[in-house]
């Protein structure tokens, strides 16, 4: 084989390999829950780092972009600056953004986590004359005939309900 020929080869796999591999900074995205949860997480934290590949980076965020995907969700870009004063600029992801409080730092699926199994998912009949939330399927939560949802404890207490006696 020739000298062109072999490099024609080369490149050809080499095309080929890069099409076929995933994106190395392809943005997470995020349903709305998950997008609230993050600006509070963002908002809650006093540190926030970013993992580049010689270690971590400290930044501060000065904005957060966001757009909405129909296909995907809710992607975001963070725009700010380390602490050198240098242009910090990046499309979000979720293992990449470290935050740290009372000197715990992890990153942020692990935040989101967190987040999602401290808020709880109970459970409330939609029926307009409901006034419970429930842990789990209850006796109470059997006599429910208008649907069953899932809902964060904070916002069942909002909607005015109140814990369910058989579940506590």
């Amino acid at each position: 084989m020739d000298k062109v020929k072999k490099v024609k080869l080369i490149l050809t796999l080499l095309l080929l390999f890069i099409g076929s591999s995933s994106p190395l900074w392809a943005q997470d995205c995020f349903s709305q829950t998950q997008a609230e949860q993050l600006l509070g997480l963002l908002s809650e934290h006093e540190q926030v780092f970013w993992l580049e590949e010689a270690g971590y980076v400290e930044v501060s965020l000065d904005e957060i972009n966001y757009q909405f995907d129909a296909s995907c969700g809710f992607t975001f870009y963070l725009i700010g600056q380390n602490k050198k004063g240098q242009p910090f600029s990046r499309p979000l992801i979720a293992k990449k953004l470290y935050l740290k409080q009372n000197g715990q730092s992890h990153n942020l699926s692990y935040w989101l986590s967190q987040k999602e199994s401290n808020s709880g998912n109970y459970l409330i009949c939609n029926s307009k004359n409901a006034y419970t939330y429930h842990k789990g399927y209850c006796r109470g939560l059997n006599r429910c005939t208008h649907g069953i949802s899932r809902i964060s404890e904070a916002k069942a207490r909002a909607l005015g309900r109140r814990r369910c006696k058989f579940c506590w």
